[in-house]
């Protein structure tokens, strides 16, 4: 649990609070108000700088606390002759749904299956090992190959072949090419790119 990114701002550990993108926006607008303010010159940020430099990032995530009365975290400077808070309140529930993962319902082979998530950043469809496993399939049923991907934390992850499954989702049912993996993640599958342009599907962004 302790290697898992956290959030502060959302109380969730999907992500952590200096990648959390609500929370940046909120800061880079107090900091355009003029709400926020650095003691250097060299650290405001320029119109085309990068809005979250390493030395800021790591002085924001310090200063981060929940606040009291309201849903919302305090942001305090850490100079002692220049006391100040801005309260940063939470965004609304309807501004954060664009952040949620799509998940959807399928059958695959046949059998229901949930937490099936679709991502149209990534090219290809992948299954997991342990689905793969409880769908009666052996490392018999999958074709060799030496594709190789991004992983999320940013390594690389060798695919151990290709496994053809019957997928049907609403009326339309199909044989989809997916890349077996051995990771641990939230889905139990993953439909790329490979499934969403084929079907002429526009997946939603706000869910």
């Amino acid at each position: 649990m302790a290697k898992k990114e956290y959030c502060k701002f959302h109380n969730v550990w999907s992500h952590s609070t200096n990648n959390c993108v609500v929370f940046h926006n909120i800061v880079q607008k107090a900091i355009e108000d003029g709400k926020l303010k650095f003691s250097k010159k060299s650290e405001v940020m320029g119109a085309g700088g990068n809005p979250f430099p390493k030395a800021v990032t790591k002085n924001v995530s310090s200063m981060v606390s929940k606040h009291p009365k309201k849903k919302g975290v305090v942001i305090e400077e850490n100079n002692p002759m220049k006391l100040k808070k801005i309260v940063l309140e939470k965004p609304p529930y309807g501004m954060t749904q664009q952040l949620k993962p799509l998940y959807i319902r399928v059958l695959v082979e046949e059998r229901p299956m949930a937490r099936v998530l679709v991502d149209n950043g990534l090219v290809l469809n992948v299954v997991l090992v342990n689905v793969m496993r409880m769908l009666g399939k052996s490392p018999e049923d999958i074709i060799p190959t030496d594709v190789s991907i991004s992983g999320f934390r940013g390594g690389i992850v060798k695919m151990q072949g290709i496994l053809p499954l019957e997928l049907t989702v609403g009326d339309r049912t199909s044989i989809i090419a997916f890349f077996v993996i051995e990771s641990i993640v939230a889905y139990n599958l993953l439909l790329g790119r490979k499934w969403i342009q084929p079907n002429f599907c526009i997946p939603s962004s706000l869910h």
